[in-house]
């Protein structure tokens, strides 16, 4: 199986899940943990297609990933897009909130507290979070956080640990998916293990392609990407707290071409530019 096959069949049960309101697109750094403990199910809904990126108009004033955005909702192309009830988006690029609100209909909620969002969440699902609930999916969530750090120690391309780490969220059920990654470093357990640098980028859609190393892992630390780390204190809330902080204290090593906080080496789907 390729790994973007994960995401072939989110794309069937995101059209399954469309006709009992439970699908939601993220796009930025949103926890999904409070969204799946209201029995709700969410996958990040960004994306660079080359099909688009090569066969579409696109607007100057926009990043690669904005471009392929606004042409998957004009098109109706995403059915990951289509099948959501509604939005969630943090507040880190304002030109991609911008983007969304001018491109769909749906409810586009923006992310900026936990317990503003806990309360929309409420609000729109009309029923209280349950404590418990949410206990459990965040424990899955360390189990996830601490399987991706082993796998990104693996003598293993970048490409492919990026590949495994992106396409993998597009399993569903959080068991599965935690299956999914021991299986995988059950496959690899004779590579040996190494000490890393990091790659910093804001978002390693689509310029991943462009990179190769097995000592370096790629961070996202801008508008994509979800933050993993070691983890040093066992209460399941703070873990949370410290995932969803807002500081950013890197620049970009990389950026996509157009990205509007202009920092490192541009890159696109085929190359530097």
């Amino acid at each position: 199986m390729q790994y973007e096959d994960l995401r072939r069949e989110a794309y069937i049960e995101a059209i399954n899940l469309k006709g009992e309101n439970k699908f939601v697109s993220t796009f930025g750094r949103v926890p999904w943990e409070l969204i799946y403990s209201f029995s709700l199910f969410s996958v990040p809904s960004y994306g660079i297609d080359l099909y688009v990126m090569e066969n579409f108009k696109k607007d100057e004033n926009l990043c690669d990933l904005l471009n392929s955005t606004k042409i998957y909702l004009r098109e109706d192309k995403c059915p990951l897009m289509f099948s959501s009830s509604f939005f969630v988006v943090d507040d880190f690029c304002q030109k991609r909130n911008d983007l969304l609100y001018r491109s769909t209909d749906k409810k586009i909620y923006v992310y900026k507290t936990f317990e503003d969002f806990t309360s929309f969440l409420e609000d729109i699902s009309g029923k209280k979070l349950d404590m418990e609930k949410l206990k459990e999916v965040t424990a899955k969530s360390i189990i996830l956080n601490n399987l991706i750090l082993d796998i990104r120690k693996l003598d293993m391309d970048i490409k492919e640990i990026f590949e495994i780490e992106y396409f993998s969220k597009f399993i569903l059920n959080l068991d599965e998916r935690i299956h999914f990654l021991e299986m995988i470093l059950k496959k690899y357990k004779n590579l040996k293990k190494l000490k890393k640098d990091y790659i910093k980028v804001c978002a390693g859609c689509g310029i991943y392609h462009n990179l190769s190393s097995r000592d370096e892992v790629l961070l996202e630390c801008g508008c994509e990407g979800e933050n993993f780390f070691i983890i040093e204190n066992d209460d399941l809330l703070s873990y949370l707290e410290e995932k969803y902080s807002k500081k950013r204290i890197v620049k970009f090593d990389y950026s996509i071409r157009g990205c509007p906080f202009d920092e490192g080496k541009k890159l696109n789907y085929l190359g530097g530019i």
